[in-house]
């Protein structure tokens, strides 16, 4: 639905249940009292998923000096749909799950479509599944973009063909942006982490300005197994495009870390309800029985997983691909590279196991007050210099980092000093809502009270920490003796990879739920 301010009643009914089917949607300016209305009643909202999105004004995109460049729709799909990756780019070096490739997409063939496409009034286009291949017509290709030396590549019908209609922009260069968004995707393979597409504040803007006036970001995006990367336009070649009303296209302008912080204050929306995505694992098929890999990005919002109680696998090609892409990129970027980069960057080495190069990334942002930086610094300090690492941890915590409460916590349980772990877990449940939090505490409190374990754990396991569901379920067998609960709990536990859920289902026994939380 359009957004105006009667809408401030459809609101209100929202909040209180009346709205009960369907896909709502409102817009309407920052500055109307509808918003400021629906403001007031989200935070009322149960059972209710709300998503925020961004447009921003023409004159907004006029002014950013880079903008990403997106599409209004997409047309057909690629040909052979099947086994068009084969033989359009060079697969050397992609990932069989995600397709990521660690040097970049390199096309070695034009695409190929299943005849002209229907265009209708546009001239912009681009297919299904391809967000990073741009096709315009010939007209527009020779008045607006030859002009800027951009060059084109023919496109081929599906039995090779040259279409009349289009023709593909060469976009060859690849810069790196500021990318500040943590939620996403990492691939369970190839360690690639790939930020959410969903922007609601200005895009990234890049960190060293292309030489022409098309470019991709190095960061790659997409989900599951579509991957891509984002391209940004300049400003020059944004007006042309405008100025002679081509179709099929609108840009989303980059801004500043100062221009995102102008921006959040702006909306006045609440923290809360503007987290980011989750970020997720995208994984090959395991057959049954088989242990998914310790997640150091499993994570709600701006922090990442509680660095002191997992550990990533290192030392695969895929990663060290990874590490070795990261520090060409903190060698280009040199001071240049912003908090989030780093932090970006300081995960890919990390994963490989540089973890000399993943503590200078790391150590960079957390001079610069990244919270996450400050977490994952106190993380690979604590055994060389636990001092610095509680410093670290305090200091995140005072910088808002939702996980390191419950990081520290953990330090200093395994330092013998067990009763400022159970405050600092109690804090982390009372201001953060963590999960990792209620099952330290669960298991510190096992023996002593256990109404209060399973509180805990069963609000761990209603948002899915697989854990807290398979000591669910050695509850339900040891002290409820109700071995179908158990069972149900094992499994839902185990679908989340849990190693000692599915050891209980594989060999019928369970371990010790004073295990480390």
């Amino acid at each position: 639905m359009s957004g105006s301010d009667p809408c401030g009643a459809q609101f209100e009914g929202l909040a209180k249940g009346g709205l009960k089917y369907g896909l709502w949607v409102w817009e309407c300016d920052q500055g109307a009292a509808t918003w400021q209305a629906f403001l007031v009643q989200a935070g009322a909202v149960e059972d209710r998923s709300i998503s925020f999105g961004v447009k921003f004004t023409p004159a907004d995109v006029r002014r950013a000096d880079w903008a990403f460049w997106q599409t209004t729709g997409f047309t057909g799909y690629p040909q052979p749909q099947g086994t068009y990756k084969q033989s359009t780019y060079d697969r050397a070096g992609a990932c069989d799950v995600c397709d990521d490739y660690a040097d970049g997409k390199r096309q070695i063939a034009p695409f190929r479509m299943r005849g002209e496409p229907p265009l209708g009034r546009r001239s912009i286009m681009q297919l299904h599944w391809v967000p990073d291949a741009w096709f315009v017509t010939r007209q527009a290709y020779e008045v607006v973009f030859a002009p800027f030396g951009i060059a084109a590549r023919p496109a081929l019908t599906k039995g090779g063909r040259e279409l009349k209609s289009v023709v593909q922009l060469v976009i060859e260069e690849f810069v790196p942006v500021d990318e500040y968004r943590i939620g996403g995707q990492i691939c369970d393979q190839c360690e690639t982490f790939r930020p959410s597409v969903r922007l609601t504040n200005y895009a990234p803007a890049p960190l060293l300005d292309p030489t022409g006036p098309l470019a991709f970001t190095t960061t790659t995006y997409g989900s599951g197994a579509q991957n891509f990367h984002e391209t940004l336009v300049r400003r020059d070649l944004r007006e042309a495009i405008t100025a002679a009303g081509l179709r099929g296209t609108r840009f989303h302008p980059c801004g500043s870390a100062e221009a995102r912080r102008d921006f959040q204050e702006k909306t006045h929306v609440p923290a809360e309800l503007m987290k980011a995505d989750n970020i997720v694992r995208i994984t090959p098929w395991r057959p049954p029985g088989s242990a998914a890999r310790p997640n150091l990005y499993e994570t709600d919002g701006d922090s990442f997983a509680h660095s002191t109680s997992v550990r990533t696998t290192a030392g695969t090609d895929a990663s060290d691909a990874q590490a070795q892409r990261a520090r060409r990129l903190l060698a280009q970027t040199g001071g240049l590279a912003t908090p989030a980069a780093l932090v970006h960057m300081g995960t890919s080495f990390y994963a490989a196991d540089a973890l000399d190069d993943a503590l200078t990334a790391f150590g960079r942002a957390a001079q610069a007050g990244h919270p996450v930086a400050m977490s994952m610094t106190a993380h690979l300090l604590k055994d060389d210099d636990p001092v610095a690492a509680e410093q670290w941890w305090r200091r995140a915590i005072e910088a808002g980092s939702p996980s390191a409460r419950c990081d520290l916590g953990l330090f200093l349980h395994e330092a013998g000093r067990v009763e400022e772990a159970q405050t600092l877990w109690e804090a982390a449940v009372a201001h953060d809502n963590d999960e990792q939090a209620m099952v330290a505490l669960a298991i510190l409190n096992w023996d002593t009270d256990l109404p209060a374990v399973r509180r805990w754990l069963t609000t761990a396991s209603e948002r899915n920490h697989a854990h807290s569901s398979y000591l669910l379920g050695v509850i339900a067998r040891d002290v409820d003796g109700d071995p179908l609960t158990a069972q149900r709990q094992f499994k839902k536990a185990a679908e989340g990879g849990d190693a000692d859920a599915i050891e209980a289902l594989t060999k019928g026994s369970g371990g010790s739920p004073h295990a480390q939380p």
